[in-house]
């Protein structure tokens, strides 16, 4: 039985091709992420987010990905939940959304109305899945727990348009 590997050159040529990526009139490089957004990032991670960055067109300068490192912890890929609004609102099937916490404030919810579905999507998460209790959550749980329903309520409810993009 043989396995197929890929070549060492091929993954050269592939990180040789993710050195910058060009957003209109921006172009991020290897060296911006490092410099500017994750210092502590590995070779390895900035490689994979600037593949996201540019399979998705995804541009860090507007806030469209985060690389987030925690001390001990790979580097996270990042979604704004904001590039998931843009993109559902571009699509023109976006007819109408809200969001908000149960009464218990253990779940947050997320209802989509799409111009081209008789019926409203809904979408329900449990905070207890997602809350790791790091810095940010303990802040502003409550918008923390609104961008995760968010994040996979559109990304759900438009699958053409956000399907696959990291959260």
């Amino acid at each position: 039985m043989s396995t197929s590997k890929v070549p060492e050159t091929k993954i050269a040529e592939k990180s040789k091709a993710l050195d910058r990526v060009s957003f209109d009139d921006v172009v991020v490089t290897k060296e911006d992420v490092r410099n500017y957004l994750c210092p502590e990032a590995t070779d390895k991670e900035v490689f994979m987010a600037m593949g996201i960055m540019a399979s998705y067109k995804l541009n860090p300068f507007k806030r469209e990905v985060h690389l987030i490192k925690y001390k001990g912890s790979p580097a996270e890929v990042i979604v704004g939940y904001e590039s998931y609004l843009k993109r559902a609102e571009r699509s023109g099937n976006l007819k109408g959304w809200k969001c908000g916490l149960s009464e218990d404030k253990k779940q947050a919810w997320v209802k989509i109305w799409r111009s081209d579905w008789t019926e409203p999507f809904e979408w329900t998460v449990e905070l207890s899945e997602f809350d790791k209790k790091r810095a940010t959550w303990n802040q502003i749980p409550t918008f923390m727990a609104k961008k995760v329903a968010i994040a996979q309520g559109f990304r759900l409810a438009f699958p053409d348009e956000l399907g696959g993009m990291p959260y």
